[in-house]
């Protein structure tokens, strides 16, 4: 083999590596450290404080499968027809883009809300999986903040915490998306500690991935005096179910699961007011 061809080969060989190199990185999500913030993306003062006098607020939670329907369909303007009429919606399951407008940005637009885009995840340089907030009413903060646990290839966790300005008070909201495996019982003692200690009203809401007769779950009802929204005013059972939205001093007019294929979960929702 002749020097030149030998020289060729071994770069051919390093550009490779360098590549393989480049891809295993790109590939691997990173976690995301703490954010926070005062603002929304979008906001519009006329609505924001036409909804904070509103004598009841109606709240989703709905894990959007990244767009995709039960049907393996991608459309998030279908996504978005589940979604209108809320005033504040907790989203998981939310996908950013390299080079154009992700998910949250997609959905802010079509139904003109305020929307924050809180990634759990970097992958491939950029932000690109977590969850995600729409929200009408004027808001004093939001934070985004890690849960613990969280492995390569099952994603990692968060919560966004938004301070709500709502009828002369602060509402709490909490919006998450636990773990499916061992992390999950340590997460939501986690979030159940919060959900306890931070002031009423609150909302926590998201895809706990718990089903209802938890004893984790019940233990933090229990504790923390929260209240199953949903559960409490179908009055039935809804033990089958892993989306949640659970309150501190606030009472229920109306709550609903709705099932319209725009997902593999339901979209859950209430109608809530200040007692």
């Amino acid at each position: 083999m002749n020097r030149p061809y030998r020289r060729r080969i071994t770069a051919a060989i390093a550009l490779l590596s360098i590549a393989l190199v480049l891809a295993w990185i790109g590939a691997t999500p990173v976690p995301l450290p703490p954010a926070l913030g005062t603002a929304l993306n979008r906001p519009d003062p006329i609505v924001a404080s036409a909804a904070a006098a509103k004598a009841t607020l109606r709240l989703a939670t709905f894990n959007i499968h990244s767009g995709f329907g039960a049907d393996g369909r991608w459309d998030l303007m279908r996504t978005a027809s589940v979604l209108r009429n809320f005033d504040i919606i907790g989203l998981n399951e939310v996908r950013g883009f390299p080079l154009g407008y992700g998910n949250m940005h997609t959905l802010g637009e079509s139904l003109e809300m305020p929307w924050l885009f809180a990634p759990t995840e970097r992958r491939w340089w950029f932000d690109e999986f977590g969850n995600g907030v729409l929200c009408r009413l004027p808001i004093e903060s939001w934070r985004r903040t890690p849960l613990m646990g969280g492995r390569r290839g099952y994603g990692f966790r968060n919560v966004v915490q938004l301070a709500v300005r709502w009828n002369a008070k602060i509402l709490n909201v909490l919006v998450t998306h636990l773990d499916t495996r061992d992390d999950r019982v340590a997460q939501l003692r986690a979030l159940g500690e919060l959900l306890a200690n931070i002031p009423a009203p609150a909302v926590l809401m998201g895809d706990l991935n718990t089903f209802g007769g938890d004893s984790t779950l019940q233990a933090i009802l229990h504790a923390s005096g929260a209240v199953d929204a949903v559960g409490a005013k179908l009055g039935k059972p809804t033990t089958n179910r892993i989306d949640w939205i659970l309150t501190r001093g606030l009472d229920s007019v109306n709550a609903g699961i709705e099932d319209r294929g725009a997902s593999d979960h339901p979209l859950v929702w209430a109608e809530l007011r200040l007692p």
